[in-house]
């Protein structure tokens, strides 16, 4: 049930976030002003938590969550006497998964761009894309100009006519990381294509 009243915030609130894994086991602790820990009670987005089905497990101010899942995500309110202790932000989600270059094309031979997949890993999860040249030198350089998440576009700047490039992409959170293939290819010789025409009319003659 909702509970009875809006909880004050205590100046010497603790606030914490947490990342915990899909299938983990959290414990949360309260920071008790002065030890008090008889009148304690917690919410979670709002909502007063009650035994069994939450997991208050240990007596006084620890909130115990086995199995957790998305929805245990969200924040956490310690309160003792109505006051708050203890905030955590918890979050739930999952290592990301290898990532995929799915393509690098060019639209003149003189510009390209490269796309990868993105997964759904329910945290925030950063994506960077890396290259090298087959050149021997095993220099590594980074996406010149990201386009959203999971896009890049090499300008003229950046591309180099009639060279191969391989490329890979990595996805990072707070859970960990995941490396994709290497994907080799010469965008402006290989993957050349052209946009299609537009607004063209005919005549009959």
């Amino acid at each position: 049930a909702l509970a009875s009243a809006t909880p004050t915030a205590s100046l010497s609130a603790s606030q914490h976030e947490l990342v915990a894994a899909v299938g983990s086991t959290v414990q949360l602790n309260c920071t008790a002003r002065d030890g008090l820990t008889a009148d304690v009670s917690w919410q979670h987005n709002g909502r007063q938590l009650t035994l069994p089905r939450d997991s208050l497990a240990v007596p006084g101010a620890q909130l115990r969550l086995e199995d957790v899942d998305v929805e245990h995500s969200g924040t956490y309110l310690c309160l003792v006497g109505g006051v708050v202790q203890t905030q955590v932000v918890l979050k739930v989600g999952r290592k990301p998964r290898q990532p995929e270059v799915q393509d690098c094309i060019s639209r003149n031979a003189d510009t390209f761009r490269c796309w990868w997949t993105v997964d759904d890993s329910d945290l925030d999860t950063h994506y960077r894309l890396f290259y090298t040249f087959n050149d021997g030198k095993r220099v590594r350089y980074e996406c010149p100009e990201y386009e959203g998440v999971n896009s890049c576009y090499f300008g003229y700047e950046d591309t180099y006519l009639f060279t191969h490039y391989q490329f890979w992409v990595t996805a990072t959170n707070a859970l960990g990381s995941a490396t994709s293939r290497s994907f080799f290819v010469d965008p402006t010789s290989d993957r050349v294509k052209p946009d299609p025409p537009r607004d063209v009319t005919a005549r009959l003659r």
